[in-house]
This record gives structure tokens, C-alpha cells and sequence, in this order.
């Protein structure tokens, strides 16, 4: 990665927009989050990361990799939950880094969570010490996942798993009206009343320029995840119309619901704009 995009990278990214990432994104919507739920864990109620311990967390693991941390939400929850002993977490955000390491402090987690600034490559030890890398919706920000899947690899111990909650739709080169072809059907023919614009407005140069890493690569997660691993579960989200449509409409609860049916009865006809993944590495 070249010194220009990193610093851009880096600069997009700071912890107040993370802040209102979270609170204005798609699946904070409780209706949306309700839903999501239920298509991973089967209980509306039941968040993945509560379906993963019940499914992993019958010993906690010893040390954990997480890339692409942000402000570090992920790994403290890990330790709240006794998933994890230890995490080591890098981020290419100083600001993002610094609002972790005052996070940790305040939740008590300092001296079980270490953090780091820089790349993938930067952070790769000589030899396998982790027994877990966890991903959140960060993957879909490496230009090129299968390296890094195999750089984790050469990082995890013999059989290490590796945990990913993912956007693994159409990579940004393929952000055009044919991959968002039932997204704009579906919104198109809502009622005027219901949408901010006449027609679904597909994110453009700005939105690239905005984050050069946006989904830069996304569409070859899922065949770099089975380069490297073997599948144990794979739970999808869909997202193909709700992401796409969320900004540009003018939200409505009874509107929410519906497209929320509509994307349940689409689910098994289009491919999975997001999924999350647990996978074992395998055998070298």
C-alpha cells in the first residue's frame, strides 16, 4: 500500500466517525439488527457473537489477532464474555488506536489487550502464536484478502480458527446498476412519499475517494476463506437490498419491516451480500 492511500486510510478513519457508523448505519436499526440476528443465530434476540460462545466458548482462547480494530469494541467484548485471554489488535488509524487504549483502560481490559498501528504485514510474527483471528467488517478492507488469509494462516497455530463477520458483496469496481439491479427495482417502485430520491443512486467516485479501502476487493473474500480454510459454519445476512436502499430512504417503521420480509423472501435467490463465517485453518 502506497504512503498516499495509507494516510488517506488513516485519516478517514477516526473514532468519531466510527462513533456514527455504528449509531446511523443500516444495521443499527433494531428491526434491521432483530433481523440479522435471527438469519445467524435463529433467535431474533441471540447476537452472533452469543451464538459463537455457545457454539466455541467452552474454553477461552489463549490469544487472539484482531486486525482492522477501530476503536477496539470487538475485542473488549471478547474478554467480557471470557471468549479470549489475551487480544493484540492493530488498527491503520493512530486516532482509532488511541481511542482503544483509553477504552481499554476505562473497562479495566489495559493489561490483557495490546495495540498496534500499521499493516498486516507490519504486525506478522516469525512464528504461529495466535489461536484465533476475529474480523469485524474490516476484511472488506484489504486490498488483497486471500494475502492476507494466508499471512493469517502462517500467524495462527495448527488448527487456529478464524471468526469473520463480513460485507463480502460486489467489490466497489463493480458498484454499477447491474449488481444493484433488485436493489433498484425494489426501491423504484416504492411510493414517492417513501424515497429521497426518483432513482436508486449507486455510490459513486466520491464515495471511493471518501475511503480508498471501501470494499476494494470484497468479492473475493469468500473464495480466499476457502483457499485457506475449511468451512465449520457459514450463516449469511443477505443485505443486497436493505444495505444499498438504507440512505435513500425516508424511513418508516411499517416501511422498514416490509423490505426486511421482502429481503427474507429474495434470500435463497441472490448471493449474500454479507455472512459471517467460522473456519479452521487448514492443514500445511
Amino acid at each position: 500500500m502506497s504512503g498516499f492511500l495509507r494516510r488517506r486510510i488513516a485519516r478517514h478513519w477516526t473514532p468519531e466517525l466510527g462513533d456514527r457508523t455504528e449509531t446511523g448505519f443500516w444495521m443499527a436499526h433494531p428491526a434491521v439488527r432483530r433481523a440479522i440476528n435471527r438469519r445467524i443465530t435463529g433467535n431474533e434476540d441471540s447476537w452472533p457473537m452469543e451464538w459463537f460462545q455457545s457454539r466455541w466458548g467452552n474454553a477461552p482462547f489463549e490469544l487472539a489477532l484482531v486486525p482492522g480494530c477501530g476503536s477496539g469494541e470487538l475485542e473488549r467484548d471478547l474478554l467480557s464474555k471470557g471468549l479470549i485471554e489475551r487480544a493484540e489488535a492493530f488498527d491503520l488509524s493512530r486516532s482509532q488506536i488511541e481511542e482503544a487504549e483509553r477504552r481499554a483502560e476505562a473497562s479495566g481490559f489495559a493489561d490483557r489487550l495490546s495495540y498496534r498501528t500499521g499493516t498486516l504485514e507490519e504486525q506478522a510474527p516469525q512464528t504461529a502464536r495466535y489461536d484465533a483471528c476475529f474480523f469485524h467488517q474490516s476484511l472488506h478492507h484489504f486490498p488483497n484478502p486471500a494475502r492476507a488469509l494466508n499471512q493469517i494462516g502462517a500467524m495462527l497455530k495448527p488448527a487456529g480458527l478464524l471468526y469473520l463477520d463480513e460485507y463480502v458483496g460486489p467489490s466497489r469496481q463493480q458498484w454499477n446498476r447491474k449488481h444493484f439491479a433488485l436493489a433498484c427495482a425494489v426501491y423504484e417502485n416504492l411510493p414517492a412519499g417513501l424515497r429521497r430520491n426518483s432513482r436508486l443512486e449507486i455510490p459513486g467516485i466520491l464515495a471511493k475517494l471518501a475511503d480508498p479501502s471501501e470494499s476494494i476487493a470484497s468479492d473475493q473474500i469468500l473464495i480466499a476463506v476457502e483457499k485457506y480454510f475449511d468451512i465449520i459454519e457459514r450463516r449469511d445476512y443477505g443485505g443486497f437490498l436493505l444495505a444499498p436502499c438504507w440512505s435513500q430512504l425516508r424511513h418508516d417503521d411499517t416501511l422498514v419491516e416490509a423490505l426486511i420480509e421482502v429481503e427474507d423472501a429474495l434470500t435463497r435467490l441472490h448471493p449474500t451480500w454479507h455472512s459471517v463465517i467460522v473456519a479452521r485453518l487448514k492443514k500445511r
